[in-house]
């Protein structure tokens, strides 16, 4: 037999390492798709189940809201009930014109603040006594409304009509008073809801992938956020009929498997129901999974690729790489001159595209001014040095804006005429014409510009001659400067004076030695805090009328400590409302974007507009919270009322302790929200309940008083025939 002898080599040769290595690739690949597939799976159960916890939740927002929108109508109506007009005209049989016009003109203003609702209905012995609304029902739909109201049992109740001409779907919500319980209503209002805006308003815009049903217990559909077919409607409204528990179901239509979600509201005897398409889900799920897989695939086989290239040639360069170094002395010594013209070489690129980058300014005097580093050679017109001269920058711009260009060559003009001869005048133009450099230059010898006063003088004199003393320009001049390095940083100091406009009137000709005084510390945020209280407590007026003393104020320190606490005090207006922490990343982005506002303003006007505005914006936010805030106190301690009246210990004193406010401001929003003192709202919701026992009991007067919430039965039998006119014992006789 014929011995197989292997090498020592044998398992290092190129052959079985290339085995190897695929074997690996192949190996990897079988456990990385397994591994992806088990991940997929678990991951396309997780994301079944929070799907289910999502619609269950989106679902229980959505009754929320749609429960508040029909309490918020419930609130509405009850008012409407109270106003006076509208209460008289219920009580009274008399036709009053002015009072018909009256109560439409009130009904439209309520209707025109609620876009959903078409048009009010006021109700009185079985017919429809007037209407008010952009939108006027037909002759059918007014006989339905007339039937669903006699037969309806109580408030709660929500019928609708779907006029079939226009396709236009009502929804209706009354508020009634009945002689008897679950009686006919004798008098009430009524409200008629676009059933296609409101659920617009609640559910906003259309997604295809799920839609929203909200029916009643007859299965009639009231709301519904998207159109579906009709075997969807369908399949859910029997899924609701067939279970009488909220929950979260699957069920399968035309071919397709859903998400439903089902919600009973006992309130308003409303079934809510969601569905989602778990069908889309899963295809997006699986174009993800071959995504993944794909480059998964890819990455695996460029790995496997470089891979095998870097063991296939790994000796090869580094046996080039050292045999390289061990050279490298030589090399270096010899082409020592190349790489230093090669650095050479791109330092100047480098300085060339720095340079390109700085030229703001299309003039080359304002470019080396403004934007040129301190090695940039100033321009041949700047050089004093080598011309043997001395000059003096004036700054000039205008405090309303933009330099006119007509007084601007009067100015220039007049400049070459006054100053003798050996003085030559420069102007520079920025070119959106924000700013003006003018250059007066003259021979070292001479002595025109040397003399500070003097020359300003001067100037104020031909500001004068061409007629714009007192007005929008204004100037200022440095110092006399003979060597052309101090122009740049001089230029740049006079600029940041320039932004002392906006502080205030100053002189039309100011040197740069007047503002020398100003305040170098920093401006302590305390001096803000006067202004902050003001606008915390939402008073915008008071507060803007304190920014002008608070900009003269701090107009006595230096530039460069104005601006920042500028920004702050902006940054902490807004902080109020936004309420984010001072060292948070939105506020540094604040005082960021408001220094650079700042900074670019023109004029004291802007400002004091810009801080308007922010105060403003501040002030409407803050107060619009808090009437938020009250109203909502103020609707929960309605239904906290509607829910205690029976408690005969039920005061002011008691509801103001129970929302955290005080007496008196608890019973004047009361009465501008309900129109009715609180006692005799109270007394309303008793008088009412007391009918109710009257006509459906036969307890005792005395009891009925109890049950009601009256202290005592002769306060009870006052109050009663105040109302209704006769005693109790009186009306219960009656009605028998």
């Amino acid at each position: 037999m014929k011995k197989i002898i292997i090498k020592k080599d044998d398992a290092v040769n190129r052959q079985y390492s290339t085995v190897i290595a695929v074997s690996n690739v192949i190996m990897c690949a079988i456990c990385i798709v397994i591994l992806l597939s088990i991940m997929f799976a678990w991951f396309q159960q997780y994301i079944r189940e929070e799907m289910a916890k999502m619609s269950y939740n989106q679902l229980d927002n959505t009754c929320q809201t749609v429960q508040s929108k029909l309490s918020a109508y419930q609130v509405q109506l009850q008012n409407l009930f109270q106003e006076a007009d509208i209460k008289a005209s219920l009580y009274s049989d008399e036709e009053d014109l002015l009072k018909e016009f009256s109560i439409s003109r009130y009904l439209n203003c309520v209707i025109v603040n609620d876009e959903s609702v078409d048009y009010a209905v006021i109700y009185k012995n079985d017919e429809i006594k007037q209407i008010a609304g952009p939108v006027y029902p037909g002759k059918e739909e007014q006989e339905k409304i007339v039937e669903c109201l006699k037969n309806s049992q109580n408030d709660n109740e929500i019928f609708f009509w779907e006029n079939e001409k226009n396709s236009i779907k009502h929804l209706f919500m009354f508020r009634t008073e009945r002689n008897k319980l679950s009686g006919p209503p004798q008098r009430g209002l009524l409200l008629a809801i676009n059933q296609k805006k409101l659920a617009e308003s609640l559910f906003g815009q259309k997604d295809k992938t799920q839609n929203v049903w909200v029916f009643d217990d007859a299965g009639n559909i009231l709301l519904e956020q998207n159109e579906t077919k009709e075997s969807i409607t369908e399949n859910v409204r029997k899924q609701i009929e067939e279970t009488d528990a909220s929950g979260t179901r699957e069920i399968h239509v035309d071919g397709k498997k859903y998400f439903l979600v089902v919600m009973k509201n006992t309130d308003f005897h409303l079934n809510f129901a969601q569905i989602l398409d778990e069908s889309e889900i899963s295809r997006t799920l699986k174009r993800v999974m071959v995504i993944a897989l794909i480059c998964v695939a890819a990455v695996l086989t460029f790995c496997s690729v470089a891979a095998y290239a870097a063991a296939r040639f790994i000796m090869y360069p580094l046996k080039e790489f050292f045999r390289t170094l061990a050279g490298a002395a030589g090399l270096n010594e010899k082409n020592g001159e190349n790489d230093q013209l090669t650095r050479i070489t791109s330092e100047r690129i480098l300085s060339e595209i720095s340079s390109m980058s700085r030229q703001f300014h299309k003039d080359k005097v304002l470019g080396y001014l403004e934007d040129a580093s301190c090695e940039d050679l100033p321009p041949n017109s700047l050089q004093l040095e080598k011309n043997g001269k001395q000059a003096v920058l004036m700054y000039v711009g205008s405090k309303i804006g933009k330099i006119p260009e007509k007084e601007l060559d009067l100015l220039s003009h007049e400049l070459n005429r006054v100053f003798p001869t050996e003085i030559t005048v420069e102007m520079y133009l920025e070119e959106n014409r924000n700013y003006c450099v003018f250059i007066p230059m003259e021979p070292l010898a001479a002595d025109v510009l040397v003399d500070r006063c003097k020359f300003q003088e001067k100037l104020r004199v031909i500001f004068q001659n061409i007629g714009i003393s007192g007005c929008s320009f204004y100037a200022i001049c440095s110092g006399v400067i003979q060597n052309q390095e101090a122009l740049q940083p001089e230029f740049k100091r006079l600029k940041q004076l320039s932004k002392y406009v906006l502080f205030g009137d100053f002189e039309t000709v100011s040197s740069s030695m007047d503002y020398s005084s100003k305040k170098t510390d920093e401006i302590s945020k305390k001096s803000f805090s006067s202004i902050l209280d003001v606008v915390k407590q939402g008073d915008d007026v008071r507060a803007k009328s304190m920014m002008p003393a608070l900009l003269a104020d701090i107009s006595q320190y230096e530039i460069k400590s104005i601006f920042p606490a500028l920004s702050s005090l902006a940054s902490e207006i807004e902080q109020i409302y936004f309420q984010f922490s001072d060292l948070s990343r939105s506020y540094q982005e604040t005082y960021l974007e408001h220094y650079i506002k700042l900074t670019s303003l023109i004029n004291q006007k802007e400002l004091y507009d810009y801080f308007s505005n922010i105060i403003e914006d501040a002030c409407l936010e803050i107060r619009t919270s808090k009437e938020r805030s009250i109203r909502t106190i103020m609707l929960d301690s309605i239904r906290y009322i509607e829910e205690h009246f029976q408690d005969p210990g039920l005061s002011v004193d008691q509801i103001a302790a129970e929302f955290h406010i005080s007496n008196s401001y608890f019973s004047r929003m009361f009465h501008e929200i309900c129109s009715l003192s609180f006692p005799e709202y109270v007394n309303e919701l008793r008088l009412n309940y007391s009918v109710q026992l009257l006509e459906t009991t036969n307890v005792s007067i005395k009891e009925v008083s109890g049950r009601s919430g009256f202290s005592s039965v002769s306060y009870f039998g006052v109050q009663f025939k105040k109302k209704y006119g006769v005693s109790p014992s009186a009306y219960r006789q009656k009605q028998r």
